[in-house]
């Protein structure tokens, strides 16, 4: 992956993150709330391998941990076996 497609990649977790806080989190449909960054973070995993989609997932997961305010690693815990299991498959 060269510097160009990695910043890009990132610049969609940042953005796909931020979008998850800010929008996404206050709208409800059918009792629950859709998860804008766990669909990029696997889009990125199938696309780009397990590894970087565990990087992406982490780094997704503690941008949305630290602007939340909630208990720091558990988002992205998620968002990194997430990641990384669509990159293996």
């Amino acid at each position: 992956m060269s510097s160009g497609e990695g910043v890009r990649a990132s610049a969609v977790v940042f953005v796909a993150a931020m979008l998850q806080v800010v929008v996404v989190s206050s709208i409800a449909i059918g009792g629950g709330a859709p998860d804008l960054l766990l669909v990029s973070v696997v889009a990125l995993g199938l696309l780009r391998g397990s590894v970087p989609g565990a990087v992406f997932g982490f780094s997704g997961g503690l941008i949305v941990d630290l602007l939340t305010l909630e208990t720091l690693g558990i988002t992205s815990l998620v968002l990194t076996l997430a990641g990384f299991w669509a990159g293996r498959w």
